[in-house]
């Protein structure tokens, strides 16, 4: 997965944070779907939309708020002061935070330390096996419009 979406973050010059948001992948599916005719459709999508429910799944993880009846997630930054996040941004930083630590990057910031541990306390741990096909979400939308991929591929100095 992270791979996938390392390489996504380049091909469509998008952030990783934002390929995790589950709006923004529902967006993106619902953009799929319209491109695609209905026997493409039948055969394509289920995968994509089990991503999309994947996603959905790691902010029910958040079991602290879910305990305690909290609309987000809050934790105490190291200058003292407060963050909150929706449990949909929350998720997205949590995969984040796992994409990071299977790089080695860790949280040796000393502002994103309070942030990872928060959000790795606050989680169950617990993602469901479908997550990894959020790569092909976006595959399928590189397939769908490749104007998206033209655009970058001609206007981004990273690839």
């Amino acid at each position: 997965l992270f791979t996938v979406l390392d390489t996504l973050e380049r091909l469509t010059d998008r952030r990783l944070v934002d390929l995790c948001t589950h709006s923004f992948a529902t967006q993106t599916l619902k953009r799929v779907r319209k491109a695609m005719n209905a026997e493409a459709k039948e055969v394509l999508l289920p995968a994509a939309e089990r991503a999309v429910r994947a996603l959905e799944l790691v902010q029910d993880g958040f079991y602290l708020r879910r305990q305690t009846g909290a609309t987000s997630i809050e934790f105490t930054l190291a200058d003292g002061t407060t963050e909150s996040y929706t449990p949909e941004r929350a998720a997205a930083e949590y995969i984040r935070v796992l994409r990071n630590a299977t790089h080695g990057h860790g949280s040796n910031r000393e502002d994103a330390v309070p942030r990872t541990d928060a959000l790795l306390t606050h989680h169950d741990g617990n993602l469901h096996y479908d997550l990894p096909l959020l790569g092909y979400l976006y595959l399928l939308e590189l397939l769908t419009g490749p104007d998206l991929l033209r655009q970058v591929l001609a206007s981004s100095p990273r690839i």
